[in-house]
């Protein structure tokens, strides 16, 4: 199980974010320090009176993704140029509805990386989370990511990495990472958020291969991993030859 996109519909996706200007910093810069600041409350009315009544894709893509709301099909189609609109749709990034199309999923600026998750549970009102919902950044990984230690090293293991969002920190500090979860949805979000950065944010050496993370195949929990590689791995088809795929309930390694 790889990420969400294909290698080109990841650059396709980066490209269009990358332009848009989708990033932490364009966005506050965008809708000004106070609603930065209430957005952090989960107060959105600032940073919808903000984009209101916009067709630039920044806007639709902060309505969109930050302020979950639904959007007109063209508008979203725009905004995530270069990639095809059935293909957002087709990776569940954009779900239809009524009016238009809605978040099919969050897709958080985080610093200068993007992180994939399921969308949060005041985006769908109402509605229960399935059992296999992977959450965003969130208080806990905030404080585990200040936590932790960043000294060099050789190798790291991201235990459970859910949305993969401790993974891209390791990246910073580790030769090679290899994210692990016992949920295949997990490892596909994570998959997806390790492969979206532009290799000129990594550290010189090390880059986080489009398919790190991949869940294997056939186990009865959908468990896996993959392994962020150094920037130069040989590739084979567009992934990594020497990623390493865990089957964690059989214990086997391919």
């Amino acid at each position: 199980m790889t990420a969400l996109l294909d290698r080109d519909g990841i650059a396709r996706l980066r490209e269009a974010l990358t332009t848009a200007g989708y990033t932490a910093t364009g966005i506050a810069e965008r809708i000004g320090p106070a609603a930065t600041a209430a957005m952090r409350r989960n107060d959105l009315r600032a940073a919808l009176r903000a984009t209101d009544a916009s067709a630039d894709p920044l806007d639709t893509l902060i309505r969109l993704y930050v302020c979950g709301q639904t959007e007109p099909v063209d508008a979203v189609a725009r905004a995530l140029a270069p990639l095809p609109f059935d293909d957002a749709l087709a990776a569940g990034l954009v779900e239809p509805c009524a009016t238009g199309a809605r978040a099919g999923v969050e897709l958080e600026p985080y610093g200068d990386w993007w992180v994939v998750s399921d969308v949060s549970a005041s985006m769908r009102p109402g509605t229960p989370l399935p059992v296999d919902h992977v959450l965003g950044v969130g208080g806990a990984s905030t404080t585990l990511a200040q936590a932790t230690i960043r000294r060099p090293v050789g190798t790291a293991l991201d235990l459970g990495t859910g949305c993969g969002v401790q993974a891209l920190h390791l990246s910073t500090h580790a030769g090679r990472v290899t994210a692990t979860d016992v949920c295949a949805r997990a490892l596909r979000f994570a998959a997806t958020t390790a492969a979206l950065p532009p290799a000129a944010v990594l550290p010189a050496r090390r880059v986080i291969s489009p398919s790190a993370a991949i869940a294997s195949a056939g186990s009865r929990s959908g468990a896996g991993s993959g392994t962020l590689l150094p920037r130069g791995a040989a590739t084979q088809g567009g992934v990594p030859a020497a990623v390493s795929v865990v089957d964690n309930a059989r214990g086997a390694r391919r």
